[in-house]
């Protein structure tokens, strides 16, 4: 674990975590979370822990079904199982749908459109930036080599280098707007889908080394990119909660025996697929981004006798790549090479289950083929 905190983390390894504003209740804020939870769950060895137990477990129970030739559990027979099933499926499906609608309210609120006049350099800097005030240039960021925040703004930077910043956060960026609140439940909730795995296991079934491979990959890289606050991590929690509001709206259709057409299988299984490849592009994209930010010092002028200083401000463009931390950089690169082997399962599984001549019977409901799990 430390080896992983050390390679992984790199020189922001003890980047502060910048926390969720507390707010008021609402619908869309439910309730603020509890410091003490925050911090523990961002531990590295959390997730780590989590991921290493699942896998061990599984392992374990795949091996018991298959000594008992895939024979049910007798808690699967209990007349309660299926309805818990049902209010599982629910829980995720309106919790999938509740995040997508807050992450649509997040990019309403920041994402600035080329229209205005400093063209695509202000929506860059909205996508590219997700800590501080509002206004191209006012960004805050890590800077590994100083070892703390900055700004290319002069008065933003002093502010960052008092502690004003990030601790107290205006409003403007998408972590500030939202991003540090869904994206942290976002992260939790795949803890809690690891429960789709033991329904499986309950009904005698075996989990596939996909479902295994993805369950425990996603955990520890939901974690990841939320720990770098890396700046493509939004877009996962926006595709992957849109995604999963139609697929466990899917199951719980099955679950209250409403017969789903097989096109609808079929997209569901499209979408997922279309979900990574736009993921990895939005990934890559990010590597080749660059952007003109105002650089804005003030400064004293001198002219003569010391009666004749006068304040100014002296103001210049920096050119500036979209992920300036180099730990950011490589986060979302091992987050695009992770997508690779799970597109390319999931298009197998396309191909073999619905454009061969002959494609085997899948009841979805009961194996939790790769394209109706939680993908993301």
């Amino acid at each position: 674990m430390l080896l992983f905190d050390s390679v992984i983390l790199g020189s922001a390894g003890n980047l502060p975590i910048i926390p969720p504003p507390t707010a008021e209740f609402s619908i869309m804020r439910p309730f603020n979370i509890p410091e003490s939870v925050f911090k523990a769950t961002l531990e590295p060895r959390f997730p780590i822990t989590a991921a290493l137990l699942y896998v061990v477990a599984v392992g374990a129970l795949n091996k018991y079904n298959r000594s008992r030739d895939a024979k049910p559990w007798p808690i699967s027979k209990r007349p309660w199982f299926s309805k818990f099933v049902i209010m599982h499926n629910s829980l995720l499906a309106v919790y999938s749908a509740w995040t997508f609608c807050g992450m649509v309210g997040v990019l309403r609120r920041t994402l600035v459109g080329p229209g205005g006049a400093a063209g695509l350099s202000a929506t860059y800097d909205s996508l590219c930036r997700i800590h501080g005030p509002a206004g191209l240039g006012r960004s805050i960021y890590y800077d590994e080599t100083l070892g703390r925040w900055t700004s290319v703004d002069a008065e933003v930077s002093f502010a960052a280098m008092n502690g004003t910043y990030p601790l107290s956060m205006p409003s403007g960026r998408i972590w500030s707007e939202g991003m540090a609140y869904y994206g942290w439940l976002f992260y939790v909730s795949k803890l809690y889908e690891f429960l789709d795995t033991f329904i499986i296991l309950a009904k005698g079934k075996e989990s596939s080394f996909l479902q295994i491979y993805h369950h425990s990959g996603v955990l520890v890289g939901t974690w990841l990119g939320y720990r770098v606050m890396a700046s493509p991590a939004w877009i996962l929690v926006f595709l992957n909660s849109f995604v999963h509001s139609l697929m466990y709206t899917y199951y719980v259709s099955r679950g209250i025996s409403i017969r789903v057409p097989i096109a609808i299988k079929q997209s569901l299984t499209l979408l997922q697929i279309v979900q990574f490849v736009v993921g990895g592009v939005f990934g890559v994209i990010h590597f080749f981004i660059e952007f003109d930010n105002p650089t804005i010092a003030a400064m004293t002028k001198l002219y003569g006798d010391d009666d004749d200083a006068s304040p100014s401000i002296m103001s210049a463009e920096a050119r500036q790549p979209c992920m300036i931390s180099s730990t950011e950089r490589l986060t979302a690169a091992l987050g695009i090479v992770s997508l690779i082997p799970l597109t390319w399962l999931f298009v197998m599984f396309f191909i073999s289950n619905y454009l061969k001549n002959h494609p085997r019977k899948v009841d979805y409901q009961k194996t939790r083929m790769p394209s109706m799990k939680k993908d993301s």
